[in-house]
């Protein structure tokens, strides 16, 4: 449950930035053909479906190839006080960790909680989603079949746009708009008294309409974004996606019946007013009409487009192959280091014996840092930096097994109730025994044998060999900071900006129902009226190309809003790559502070054997 809560979360954040992307693409490119936007929004719905998967990304080796081998997690001890503890990938907390464990308990039930939600939802979707292709069955069964002389004009028309063969026609009472349904066995359906009111060549083009459906394969490819907008549907952007596709599937479709029957874009715009619109949603089907007044202005405008300049269709095509490439689950990794300057610390990895897929897995090793260490800027910055890694110790685990070979010795530092250092394994009750024998102790394992020793001058000498890795660290912790109110403030600016964007919407909807009207009085307009009925409609007209006008005046202006407010997301960007810098040279100073460390540690060990200050244990 937890693990496609997570899905759900990472789904949504990469759906979001391709949906964006296709949005922002539509926009500044106006002309962009129907043909090429439909596939733009069709891969965005697709891209919310892969990531829901959970498929396997693509490592991309983008990042330097530095290695910070610590992953930190936040452990409350005895006196209530946290302390950051690095770990092992997988490392799970245990029963003596106390608050922290109860913690991570209501977040894991409050993922369950909201994964059980969302599967009532989904489930009670699909059941009207079954519902609604009840009743397109219902209205099929309920329909008679064309007379002789519609099903000519029907095989003729299917032949004209390169179908194979021609659909079952029939004629339905209960029918708002022509339609096409059915999946495994189409069938076009034309509305019987409204149909019947057209001229007979808006009547081949609302045929030649559906049949394009056929031959486009629009039944089965709607699935994608129908199926994306059911299972986000608390996504906004996925009905964006959803509503968008349709809209540019049925201008392809106009586009397509102009140059297949070689009609004028005014003959098709009266075909399109027409038919109106219509808000009804029929399971696994497709119909003429448009959802919304806002969605018939926008199809008439895009008659303007259906000739596309070569430059266009070249932009569409590379806008296309870059959505496909979007869809690709792709991680960024850690390049590969160099075979001889390995920058990855022997000895905080452990060689384990044996097949070509073993790879070498990090050593815990416990430091102790000031409460401002345990922020969680710096335990993300710390588990980014493992990630980043990964690759790089992947590929160099042959090397790295080679320099592990040394047996380096595992041990374990107490320095008082809250101050634990060690490198390699010991369970809670391992430690639990070590400070039995005292508030500070030393204990390791040297050849097979393990040593104990409480001699104070021993203690400080090894508390000192880590003082320069837990610097560093308070570094880290202050550069993580400064990154998390940088990151806030970036959060700030996209807040207003979506404030922007609002409002921009709400003004596109008002142009939406201005150019219905507009559309309606044109439909008027092409009939024999009075002289005063046409100076009457001369004025309305006039008003609300007055109102329009002042609209994109209004919408002018929050254009110029928005480049305003993202200004500042560029200076933020700049001091957030700033910080970036600084971690990673810290990065390597944490390299080369942990790795000098160990050896200190090594050498000290081995000097503590050898003069006897540590003891056998039993």
């Amino acid at each position: 449950m937890t693990a496609l809560f997570d899905r759900l979360v990472q789904a949504s954040l990469e759906g979001s930035l391709l949906i964006a992307g296709v949005w922002l693409a539509c926009r500044l490119a106006p002309a962009l053909p129907a043909s090429f936007r439909v596939v733009l929004w069709w891969l965005a719905a697709l891209k919310l479906l892969v990531g829901l998967a959970g498929i396997d990304p693509i490592p991309l080796p983008i990042l330097p190839p530095s290695v910070t081998p610590l992953k930190l997690q936040s452990q409350v001890v005895a006196d209530g006080r946290a302390k950051a503890r690095p770990y092992e990938d997988g490392a799970h907390l245990n029963s003596s960790v106390g608050p922290s464990f109860s913690s991570g308990i209501t977040e894991t039930e409050g993922r369950r909680w909201a994964t059980g939600t969302w599967l009532i939802a989904v489930g009670a979707l699909f059941l009207v989603a079954l519902r609604q292709r009840q009743k397109t069955r219902q209205l099929i069964a309920s329909a008679r079949p064309a007379d002789p002389q519609l099903l000519d004009i029907v095989d003729a028309l299917a032949e004209q746009v390169g179908l194979l063969q021609a659909p079952n026609t029939l004629r339905a009472d209960r029918l708002e708009s022509p339609m096409v349904a059915g999946l495994f066995t189409p069938v076009v359906l034309l509305p019987r008294a409204r149909f019947d009111a057209l001229p007979v060549l808006q009547q081949r083009m609302a045929i030649c309409h559906e049949l394009v459906h056929l031959r486009r394969g629009d039944l089965w490819l709607g699935c994608v974004p129908a199926l994306a907008e059911r299972l986000f549907f608390f996504h906004p952007l996925a009905h964006v996606a959803a509503r968008e596709y349709l809209l540019a599937r049925e201008a392809a479709c106009d586009a397509a019946v102009l140059r297949a029957m070689d009609a004028t874009p005014q003959d098709y715009g009266r075909l399109i007013l027409a038919l109106g619109v219509s808000p009804l949603r029929a399971g696994f089907a497709a119909a003429s009409t448009s959802r919304s007044f806002s969605s018939l202005k926008r199809r008439i405008g895009m008659l303007n487009h259906t000739t596309p300049s070569a430059r266009a269709r070249y932009a569409g095509w590379l806008l296309a192959a870059a959505a496909a490439v979007a869809i690709v689950p792709m991680q960024v990794v850690a390049r590969t280091a160099p075979a001889t300057t390995s920058t990855t610390p022997a000895h905080l990895l452990v060689a384990k014996p044996t097949s070509a897929a073993t790879t070498p897995t990090p050593t815990p090793l416990e430091q102790d840092f000031s409460p401002a260490q345990q922020s969680p800027a710096l335990q993300s910055q710390a588990q980014q930096n493992v990630a980043q890694n990964v690759s790089a110790w992947a590929t160099n685990s042959a090397q790295v097994e080679a320099r592990t070979s040394v047996n380096h010795p595992e041990f374990v530092l107490v320095l008082g109730e809250n101050h634990t250092v060690m490198n390699g394994s010991a369970d809670d009750r391992k430690i639990a025994k070590i400070r039995r024998a005292g508030e500070h102790a030393l204990w390791f394992k040297y050849r097979g044998k393990e040593y104990l020793t409480t001699d104070p001058a021993a203690l400080a000498e090894a508390q000192a060999i880590y003082r320069p890795v837990t610097r560093i660290g308070d570094q880290q912790a202050e550069i993580g900071s400064k990154q998390g109110m940088i990151g806030a403030q970036q959060g700030q600016v996209g807040a207003e900006q979506g404030a922007i964007g609002a409002k921009q919407g709400a003004m596109g909807a008002q142009q939406g129902a201005i150019g219905a009207k507009q559309g309606a009085i044109g439909a008027k307009q092409s009939h024999n009226l009075s002289e005063a009925e046409q100076k009457e409609l001369n004025t309305e007209m006039a008003k609300l190309d007055e109102q329009m006008k002042e609209l994109d005046e209004q919408m002018k202006e929050l254009d110029k809003e928005m480049e305003k407010a993202g200004q500042p997301m560029a200076e933020l960007d700049a001091k957030m790559k700033e910080l970036d810098v600084q971690m990673q040279a810290l990065d390597k100073q944490m390299d080369d502070a942990s790795a000098k460390a160990n050896e200190q540690m090594d050498a000290l060990i081995e000097r503590l054997v050898k003069t006897g200050v540590a003891q056998l244990t039993p």
